[in-house]
């Protein structure tokens, strides 16, 4: 009997900069679709392919920020609409928030997005190679080789293009991990520091990670916090300051200090 085939793939036709477009157009309360995304974006100047509009669409409705409605139409949710007033506000925030979607659904929605287990296995890679950037053919065997070896009974089919989807949405960080000259990736760096949302959103995942119910303390050793630092794309020490930042800043974030180091609620 064969195997079947599951596509590992990120899609890479969805680029950032159609979907954050497309938030800039939509409205609350009026649903839309591929052809009316299309034709809106050409008067505002900005000529984009009716696949691209689909597959973009397709694309936020898996990372929760659009809901599909029916066959076509699609309608923005409660998150789309916090991620369209960060794209107008703080767009530093919006990208480490798009960042941290499209990683971490793998563990928060119950290890059934193969596409999200690609796109943090690809930031894993990157992250042990740093500073170095391999060739995106390299890159690919990799990913190809971790996925055939973590699912020996799905027969993964990952698209060619995943890393270049990957490193797409990774070119938008700021600060960067990824350094370009004349447009061309030459190196990548630890993340000096990055939004206090982020690392927020980074113990959330740590929970899903760790199988913990939620309010249960959390040891912030090393070893645990070395979890985020593909997540993050920064060091262990920068990513515990982030998280007591962010514990100043959000009353859901409690840091506690006991005999046995640092815990996290």
């Amino acid at each position: 009997m064969p195997r079947s085939q599951i596509p590992f793939h990120v899609q890479h036709i969805a680029r950032p900069v159609h979907i954050e477009r497309i938030l800039g157009v939509v409205s609350d309360d009026r649903p839309f679709d591929a052809e009316s995304i299309r034709l809106r974006l050409a008067q505002d100047g900005y000529p984009i392919a009716f696949d691209g509009a689909r597959r973009s669409l397709d694309m936020g409705r898996k990372l929760g920020i659009f809901e599909k409605l029916n066959r076509s139409t699609y309608a923005l949710t409660a998150l789309g609409q916090a991620c369209r007033r960060l794209t107008l506000y703080r767009r530093e925030v919006y990208c480490d928030v798009m960042h941290f979607l499209l990683f971490a659904t793998w563990e928060l929605g119950g290890h059934q997005d193969y596409w999200s287990w690609s796109y943090a296995k690809t930031c894993e890679i990157l992250w042990r190679d740093r500073p170095a950037i391999r060739s995106r053919k390299a890159i690919f065997g990799r990913l190809s080789a971790e996925a055939s070896k973590t699912f020996p009974d799905l027969d993964p089919v990952v698209g060619t293009e995943t890393v270049y989807a990957v490193t797409n949405w990774l070119r938008e960080l700021s600060p960067p991990f990824l350094v370009l000259e004349n447009d061309k990736l030459v190196v990548s760096q630890e993340r000096e520091w990055f939004s206090a949302e982020l690392a927020l959103l980074a113990v959330s995942y740590l929970y899903a990670a760790r199988g913990a119910a939620v309010q249960t303390p959390l040891l912030l050793d090393r070893d645990t916090v070395e979890l985020l630092c593909p997540l993050c794309l920064s060091s262990v020490d920068c990513i515990v300051a982030m998280i007591e930042t962010a514990s100043r800043t959000f009353q859901v974030l409690e840091i506690h200090t006991g005999e046995w180091g640092s815990s996290v609620i």
